[in-house]
């Protein structure tokens, strides 16, 4: 049976010629079968200070993940490529 449990991470977003710190809560999930698992559910908070709209590379925990702040929300963006 999956388990799930919330946790908390310090962060740091880098884009749009910025660099804030901040908390990031998600669900960490195990994987059946597994030892492994995932984080599901990113929610940014604790920002330090106003950023502008645009994609952003969210690091912390081990990874990295990019976002999108659009509209006053932060959502999963797609890869970049270059």
């Amino acid at each position: 049976m999956a388990w799930r449990e919330t946790i908390t991470y310090a962060g740091v977003l880098h884009g749009q010629g910025h660099e804030a710190a901040c908390t990031v809560r998600c669900v960490k999930v195990n994987l059946p079968g597994t030892d492994g698992y995932e984080f599901v559910r990113h929610d940014i908070v604790g920002l330090s200070n106003d950023l502008p709209e645009g994609i952003y590379a969210l690091t912390g925990n081990g990874q990295t993940m990019n976002v999108q702040f659009r509209d006053g929300s932060w959502t999963a963006a797609p890869s970049i490529v270059r």
